[in-house]
Parts: structure tokens; C-alpha cells; sequence
């Protein structure tokens, strides 16, 4: 009978321990969901810049935490965008189911305005010689 009962105890603990490690994998994975999120820029080559410090230049994608957040697309001689991406609505699911929200826009596109100093046809005029 004493090694039945050791046995029930050793199980029992053994069950409370896998439980708690069980509920703290969930939590810390469940706080972090990642999605990829792609770009796109008219001109190609814009930098895309993100919170967490990620880049790269467009056509590019990112793996992004599901969040709202702003991402700014910059290029040289262009005025820079800042674009909010929000969380969309979510599908339909099953109860065991529980994908992270759905980023939108996705993809982000832009279209990147000349900045007023380099604007089509204008040039600079260089200071008059100095006499």
C-alpha cells in the first residue's frame, strides 16, 4: 500500500509542476505574437522603419509583433510617411483557436511625394560670385 500511495503523491506533484510551467509557456507566448507585414513604395527603394527598429527597403516584408504601430517610409528628396497600422477585424474561430490579430493595412503602400526643395524642373541658383 505505501508505494500505491507514494506513487499518487509523486503524481500528484509531478501534475501541479507540469501545470505551472504549462500556464507559464501560454502566458509568455501568447504576450509576443508575431506576423509578417509587407510593403510596398512608389518609387521602389523607400526605407521602412518600424518601432522596434527593424528596416528594410521596398518591395520588403517584416515580422512585426501584433500591435497597432506606426511605420515610417522615408527616401531621399521625398517627404517622409508615417503610416498607422491597426488591428483588423478578427475571422471566425474555433475556441481552441487563438491566431493573433490581423494587421491592416497588409500590404502597406505608399506613394511618395518630391519634397518642395527637389521638386520637378526646380534648380537651385548658386549664390552671386563674391567681388
Amino acid at each position: 500500500m505505501s508505494r500505491i500511495a507514494l506513487s499518487v503523491v509523486v503524481a500528484a506533484v509531478v501534475g501541479v509542476s507540469l501545470t505551472g510551467c504549462s500556464s507559464a509557456l501560454s502566458s509568455n507566448s501568447s504576450s509576443e505574437k508575431l506576423q509578417t507585414l509587407k510593403f510596398e513604395s512608389d518609387p521602389l527603394g523607400a526605407e521602412v522603419r518600424t518601432p522596434q527598429g527593424q528596416t528594410c527597403k521596398t518591395p520588403c516584408e517584416l515580422t512585426v509583433p501584433s500591435h497597432e504601430q506606426p511605420v515610417t517610409i522615408t527616401k531621399n528628396n521625398y517627404v517622409p510617411q508615417t503610416v498607422q497600422v491597426t488591428l483588423g477585424p478578427q475571422p471566425d474561430h474555433s475556441f481552441w483557436e487563438n491566431p493573433p490579430p490581423t494587421l491592416v493595412p497588409n500590404p502597406v503602400r505608399v506613394v511618395l511625394q518630391k519634397s518642395a526643395r527637389h521638386a520637378e524642373g526646380h534648380r537651385s541658383v548658386p549664390p552671386p560670385p563674391i567681388q
